[in-house]
């Protein structure tokens, strides 16, 4: 394993080792010498990670051929914890606060959350341990980058960024799309779906239809992620959320709720429309994630919006097909009436997600190693597609190729060989640049096309706003605690608005809705957000 003999230390220079960087460590030193390859660690450490998503599936580390050899290589096992709801995903960290009982490692999102445990003094510095140990995160990570987007009040680094390119650290985190099953569209005539009017008229006839699934139940129409966020685009509004809150940023360089934006309005109506005429899946609301896979990838929905279309068709489809015959594709998002262009996603530099150490993580150093061995380009390459030697290796230019043996039992059985092998699973600190090396290495002439035809209709619909970059509300403020109010209406009340059961009722929830988050103080924290966007616009910041 890399990262050297493990030695038995007693645990009062431990916490001294520990409590040391805690202190100011200073800016990042690019002159640190390199991560040196190691001798063999002799007994794995298992880390406790909480990934504070409760969307995340997959929580099975040493399952599948790709986490175990991680663990072989860089001698750390993962004990993943996930909560069960949105909402238990909040009562969770709020008690480890109280409680001051923390995992060695979260995966939280940038907002309230993050900032919330930094202040609290929850979550580790990580200068130090990245002058020391970081040579793959200091290559492939600007430094202006790290301490523009990842640092705490303080001026320190408290998180590593989920996903980073090195040419300029460019990405776009989202991908919403519209995915139809190819079989269900041809029989279906394959029609134009280029307007609302023409989706709806759509999954009607698919419904009126009554198509079968290989077991002889009824396929459903369709399947939402989240269908206010991936709908907006379709009526022309630019959907943000910050902070845990959805909101619009309009032409006029103004962000609002969306609740207070009139085409938004028509999104929900939309949605709640196909909902009360039995298109969308009436358990929407009410089943796991694992279930709604299970779901899709065995041919029961027809059409898929999804939050990150492009990586579902990359890691699913294959397995779509091994059990149907039948395959995604992705269409353009349909335009609402007097609508020009779809604009879905929100292009931003900033991470998504961050990877924290916190105060009672075990063995900071050796985390730093395990993430940034997973930074550069061997650990990328494992991390997605498998062991070298076994599913790849590289010639002697460098260039890498997948073996002859490999080849042959992705011709058998592709689906279940990746699913043994872990593909896609364990890609975390993703490093754009070697991530999509590995991901070509599968992909032949027709396949590599239609990733191309995918990634212009993403691109085709992108926009960007740099002045959104590093708004912040103080969660302890009173914006704060009136931003957290409204986000758990918000989450409640729009539940309530897609599954109403008449227009009338749908009308009364919208109006009482505006009331209410009126009450919480709404005005306040989009004058805020609004006032940060003005400064940045005004000093260069968004240049």
């Amino acid at each position: 394993m890399i990262f050297g003999k493990r030695l038995i230390i007693p645990f009062s220079i431990i916490l001294i080792t520990l409590l040391a960087s805690c202190r100011d460590t200073g800016s990042i030193d690019s002159s640190a010498p390199a991560l040196g390859e190691g001798t063999v660690i002799s007994e794995a450490v298992t880390f406790k990670v909480y990934i504070n998503h409760s969307w995340w599936a997959h929580k099975d580390w040493g399952s599948d051929l790709i986490s175990r050899e991680i663990t072989k290589i860089t001698g750390v096992n993962l004990d993943i914890d996930v909560p069960v709801t949105p909402e238990d995903a909040q009562t969770r960290l709020n008690l480890m606060l109280s409680s001051n009982n923390f995992p060695d490692i979260i995966m939280m999102q940038n907002g309230e959350h993050f900032r919330k445990l930094i202040n609290k003094g929850a979550l580790l510095p990580l200068d130090k341990l990245i002058n020391e140990y970081g040579h793959n995160i200091k290559e492939n990570i600007t430094y202006d980058y790290l301490e523009g987007y990842c640092t705490g009040d303080d001026g320190k680094i408290y998180g590593l960024p989920n996903g980073f390119s090195p040419e300029g650290n460019e990405f776009s985190i989202e991908s919403s799309g519209m995915l139809v099953l190819e079989k269900i569209y041809n029989k279906m005539g394959s029609p134009e779906i280029e307007t609302i009017d023409d989706l709806y008229n759509y999954l009607l006839a698919v419904r009126d239809s009554k198509i079968l699934d290989k077991k002889g139940g009824q396929v459903i129409p369709a399947y939402f992620d989240r269908p206010a966020e991936i709908l907006a685009g379709s009526y022309g509004v630019r959907y943000v959320n910050f902070f845990g809150g959805s909101y619009v940023y309009n032409e006029d360089g103004k962000l609002e709720h969306v609740l207070r934006n009139p085409q938004m309005e028509n999104v929900f109506m939309f949605t709640n429309r196909i909902f009360r005429k039995k298109i969308i899946d009436q358990k929407w609301f009410m089943q796991s994630r694992s279930k709604i896979q299970e779901k899709l990838v065995n041919g029961k929905i027809a059409v898929y919006f999804a939050g990150n279309a492009y990586s579902w068709l990359e890691e699913y489809n294959d397995v779509l097909k091994k059990n149907t015959g039948d395959r995604f594709i992705m269409l353009k998002l349909p335009a609402a009436k007097g609508v020009e262009k779809t604009e879905a996603n929100y292009r931003s530099n900033e991470p998504w997600n961050y990877m924290t150490f916190t105060k009672q993580c075990k063995d900071p150093s050796l985390a730093l190693k395990f993430f940034d061995w997973q930074a550069g380009r061997t650990g990328q390459v494992v991390s997605r597609i498998g062991p070298k030697g076994v599913v790849w290796d590289e010639d002697e230019n460098g260039a890498l190729y997948v073996t002859d043996e490999y080849k042959m039992r992705l011709k058998d059985d592709k689906a279940d060989v990746l699913r043994e092998t872990g593909y896609l699973k364990w890609c975390w600190n993703q490093n754009y640049k070697y991530h999509l090396d590995a991901a070509n290495l599968f992909m032949d002439a027709e396949q590599i096309n239609e990733h191309e035809r995918w990634l212009q209709i993403v691109s085709g619909s992108t926009w960007a706003a740099p002045e959104l970059e590093g708004l912040y509300i103080e969660p302890s403020s009173i914006e704060g605690i009136a931003n957290s109010m409204l986000n758990t209406y918000y989450q409640k009340i729009s539940k309530h608005l897609f599954m109403a059961k008449t227009e009338g009722m749908f009308e009364n929830i919208y109006k009482e809705a505006l009331y209410e988050m009126g009450t919480m103080g709404l005005e306040l924290v989009e004058e805020q957000l609004n006032q940060q966007i003005e400064q940045n616009l005004s000093t260069g910041t968004a240049n």
